[in-house]
């Protein structure tokens, strides 16, 4: 439900600041346990595109917020791999829809207090003000960057002869080889009724920007577009905000895989834990410990920290021979070792990939994983 800020309520439960995926996520959780919730966000539509794995799914969402789900492939040099996993692109309405039961306001806030926000010149109180706006870029932090094309499919063979029928959620085959941009991958999906073509630089400290990337993505696609819908993405892998004020959420709070820059299932999965520990406010107590607050969850962190100063060193032959045994552990490990808080499933991962990597690439593997980054 949306509202303009001329009947806002004088207080509520709890203000979501940022109403896309993950602010939406933990609202729609806190209204389902009867909290009154109020969101608010200047934003009225999401224009990014978001994947993810059917088996990352919560309970209390189904499939029915995909618009296509497929078990994709992974290509590297000389190897190809099909993920043990379906792999959904989410219908960005479908979710909307289903992440509702809220109060929804298209305004500007502005937190003024402990428990106040200001929207549009009324102030409304709150005991949990929740802060879901993103993790903002900060300078020399590692990112993940991307330029991609909405196409139609009549207009190209979207899918290699290697790849099939199958979209490619990875395609590793460097191409306009350029030794000042990191190297990159393709990714080709079908979202409504267009393909969207991507390259995608992993993992960087260099100041890429999407643009940058628009040679690799014409050889990619075979032809310069042109005419088409553009997708440009960077995603800050490190980094969290801390606010005595609002308990942060999603890409804000460090969920952001640094390893694969995905950050949904991650607000999925987490958020009745965050509302858990959110339930003794209302009580006049302190809240508990959030997820990332867990030991666990810090190891796990230590070491995918650690991961993505490997990443970040490669170059395209590099990075395709540290993932290839990645994409050979079977459908389990494989989610263990991209989920954010199991330093297990991420040990168990390492291990494979280590023991499968050559002599140099250990040696790189190595020494970039024990470098401090400051």
């Amino acid at each position: 439900m949306t509202d303009s800020t001329t009947t806002l309520p004088a207080a509520v439960d709890v203000i979501v600041l940022g109403a896309g995926p993950a602010g939406r996520t933990l609202a729609h959780r806190a209204a389902a346990r009867g909290w009154r919730v109020l969101a608010v966000d200047p934003v009225t539509q999401w224009t990014n595109t978001y994947g993810i794995f059917a088996d990352e799914l919560p309970d209390w969402l189904d499939e029915s917020v995909f618009s296509t789900v497929n078990r994709a492939i992974v290509i590297g040099r000389n190897w190809l791999h099909p993920l043990d996993r379906k792999y959904g692109i989410v219908d960005n309405e479908r979710l909307r829809r289903a992440l509702g039961g809220f109060r929804v306001v298209h305004a500007h806030a502005r937190v003024t207090g402990q428990h106040s926000v200001d929207i549009s010149g009324t102030t409304v109180t709150a005991p949990v003000i929740a802060d879901a706006r993103g993790l903002p870029l900060s300078p020399g932090c590692a990112r993940q960057v991307a330029r991609g094309v909405f196409t139609d499919p009549s207009e190209r063979d979207p899918f290699t002869s290697a790849a099939g029928t199958q979209p490619v959620w990875m395609d590793l085959t460097q191409v306009a080889a350029d030794s000042t941009i990191p190297p990159s991958f393709g990714y080709t999906m079908q979202v409504g009724g267009k393909l969207l073509v991507e390259e995608t630089v992993l993992a960087t400290r260099h100041p890429v920007e999407p643009g940058d990337l628009a040679d690799r993505l014409a050889e990619r696609l075979g032809y310069t577009p042109t005419d088409e819908t553009t997708e440009d993405v960077v995603i800050a892998l490190t980094g969290h905000v801390d606010s005595p004020a609002t308990v942060c959420f999603g890409a804000r709070a460090g969920l952001v895989n640094p390893v694969t820059g995905y950050s949904l299932a991650a607000a999925l999965n987490n958020v009745d834990r965050v509302l858990d520990a959110l339930r003794p406010v209302f009580a006049g107590k302190p809240p508990g410990r959030m997820p990332w607050q867990e030991p666990a969850w810090r190891v796990d962190r230590l070491l995918t920290d650690n991961a993505l100063n490997v990443l970040c060193a490669f170059n395209g032959a590099e990075l395709s021979d540290f993932l290839e045994p990645v994409f050979t552990l079977d459908s389990r490990a494989q989610k263990r070792f991209f989920t954010l808080g199991d330093p297990v499933g991420t040990i168990t991962g390492m291990i494979r990939v280590f023991s499968g990597a050559d002599y140099r690439l250990k040696r790189t593997i190595m020494r970039e994983f024990f470098r401090s980054r400051g």
